[in-house]
């Protein structure tokens, strides 16, 4: 009512699921207000006395996204709503192509709403961005909506199968080391789940770049040339003296021709020279192998794509105990500042939800690809651990064990030659 003859829309997932969760309180709200409106239910429009509209709607794909390009007009408030279930990019791309330059007219705002997921993706991404006003409330701060929000935590948490021992620990820490879906669903928390594959933690994946370990360097360059959206370069490293795995470059380009593509290898090569160097081989990939090969005289190599689903487990268990390491740059100390863009991308393949660690949901980006293409190549590892110094005791009694042993040899051998006789 404060903005005459402007706009403010309501989006979804869906045009069903939109007007499902928001329709009837809009009336209600309308109707408690004192404000006189007309509504056209087939197309979802409320239109107020003053001229302003309330438009309800879904977008399911860009096809949908883009239809509604001409129709937000004189918009002053976009809700994007249950941000945690739209696929991430039709998410990213909705609010950044379709709804933002959409506000410059009138200087309208957004609001994004929704429950919390994995730490990965546009939705969580827009919570940690500075200039966004982040504002958190649970079942529990919502008197209205709910009666009695410990016993619905109670019994959420029964039908799981865990045992409440100290449920006000679990409200104070938002259930984050209970359970990943209560943290997500009843507070709001993005915290990895069961779906997600790949989760990495400042504490075990992150190294200081200015101080690597010594020892002879060998690096594994794996190239995913992106059939799908970029051509994929990973560079991994390791050396005698140490026993971890470090990312030691990557990039990530989209649009390279076979000529520009080479070039970029090359840099790579140049500053990491390889041990190996693997290269999916579909859709053109094994051009790529040949022309480094033949021309560069490289260890190109195809790259190993049997077993992927027992690839994906074995870096997954290494990266959980903290065997594989990544610049501390990619995971910010501040969560609030954007993570890089390969902790971001290896942290969004996640399994299909009926075959958890079985089967793969959906294509794997292609900077995840190559980082595993290279992770295979690069085991075994050359670190040795160092040999532990003897200390005097250890030195005596093994000066003494070898003593004996010399003297038994001798009796054998003496015994020997008198049972020969």
């Amino acid at each position: 009512m404060a903005a005459p003859n402007q706009s403010a829309v309501y989006l979804s997932t869906s045009i069903n699921r939109a007007v499902d969760t928001i329709w009837e309180e809009l009336t209600e709200v309308l109707k408690e207000a004192g404000v006189s409106y007309t509504q056209n239910a087939s197309k979802r429009i409320f239109t107020l006395a003053n001229g302003s509209r309330i438009w309800v709607s879904g977008i399911e794909n860009k096809k949908q996204a883009n239809k509604i390009r001409g129709r937000i007009r004189r918009t002053a408030l976009v809700c994007i709503d249950e941000a945690q279930d739209w696929p991430t990019e039709l998410l990213r791309y909705t609010y950044q192509v379709v709804i933002w330059p959409t506000l410059a007219d009138v200087g309208g705002r957004t609001i994004l709403g929704g429950t919390g997921t994995a730490p990965r993706g546009f939705w969580f991404e827009h919570t940690r961005k500075p200039e966004v006003s982040v504002h958190r409330w649970t079942m529990f701060e919502n008197t209205r909506g709910v009666s009695d929000a410990a016993a619905v935590l109670t019994k959420a948490i029964a039908d799981k199968g865990i045992e409440v021992i100290d449920l006000t620990h679990i409200i104070e820490t938002g259930a984050v080391d209970l359970d990943s879906e209560i943290a997500q669903e009843y507070f709001c928390r993005f915290v990895a789940g069961q779906k997600q594959i790949f989760h990495l933690t400042r504490a075990k994946n992150t190294y200081d770049p200015a101080k690597l370990p010594g020892g002879t360097w060998y690096y594994v360059i794996g190239i995913d040339p992106g059939t799908v959206d970029k051509f994929a370069i990973v560079v991994w490293g390791w050396t005698d003296a140490s026993p971890k795995l470090y990312l030691r470059a990557y990039e990530a380009v989209s649009g390279l021709g076979t000529g520009e593509a080479i070039a970029m290898v090359m840099r790579y090569v140049e500053k990491f020279p390889p041990v190996a160097l693997v290269s999916d081989p579909a859709t053109g990939g094994a051009a790529y192998v040949i022309d480094l090969q033949d021309r560069f005289g490289l260890p190109a190599e195809a790259a190993e794509k049997d077993g992927k689903v027992s690839a994906v487990l074995t870096m997954r268990d290494a990266i959980r105990r903290g065997e594989v390491l990544i610049p501390e740059a990619e995971l910010p100390e501040d969560e609030t500042q954007p993570q890089g863009e390969f902790a971001r991308t290896l942290q969004t393949p996640e399994w299909d939800v009926t075959q958890v660690q079985k089967s793969l949901k959906g294509h794997m980006p292609d900077l995840v690809d190559a980082a595993l293409y290279g992770y295979r190549k690069a085991r075994p590892f050359d670190y040795v651990p160092p040999a532990t110094p003897e200390t005097e005791e250890e030195r005596v009694r093994r000066r003494l064990y070898e003593v004996s042993a010399e003297r038994q040899r001798a009796v054998d051998e003496i015994l020997g030659v008198f049972n020969a006789a």
